[in-house]
């Protein structure tokens, strides 16, 4: 995104890039985003089920109603990370004056990279035995390639 972001830009964005709607769309002012959907494509997101809920975050400030709340909807949201944006978000913060300074395709490159990277150290954590809570200084090169399935790996 190129400017501040509007709840008609994100509402816009999940019809646009989402092949199938999601059931749920955790959003840190999700009233928000509801009644604008409610407003503009309703028909769609009734049909489709498309329910929004605050992420918990955002819920502790949030007066409006409690439909929004995500314990109140723990079938939806029990074992769900509400606030994995946020969490995303403040890692971005730490490169802030990293990516201030690259043309949009160089920031996407380096963040699929680090989300990637981020990725493959979930994956190893979860599926090795090994695996410490911390793993910094882990190489993760021979893993890697044990899951894509590759015999010849040089661990250098």
């Amino acid at each position: 995104m190129f400017q501040a972001e509007s709840v008609a830009d994100a509402l816009s964005l999940i019809l646009e890039r989402f092949p199938t709607l999601p059931k749920v769309v955790f959003y840190g002012v999700a009233c928000k985003i509801d009644r604008n959907g409610m407003q503009r494509v309703r028909f769609i997101l009734s049909h489709h089920g498309v329910c929004f809920c605050l992420d918990r975050v955002h819920a502790k400030g949030h007066t409006c109603s409690c439909v929004y709340n995500p314990d109140a909807a723990l079938a939806v949201t029990n074992c769900v990370s509400t606030q994995a944006a946020e969490v995303q978000h403040s890692i971005s913060v730490k490169f802030r004056g990293h990516l201030t300074y690259m043309s949009p395709a160089s920031f996407m490159a380096h963040r699929i990279a680090q989300l990637s990277l981020m990725n493959l150290t979930a994956a190893f954590k979860l599926t090795d035995a090994a695996a410490k809570a911390e793993n910094d200084g882990v190489r993760l090169n021979s893993y890697y390639f044990k899951v894509r399935g590759v015999n010849h790996v040089l661990d250098s």
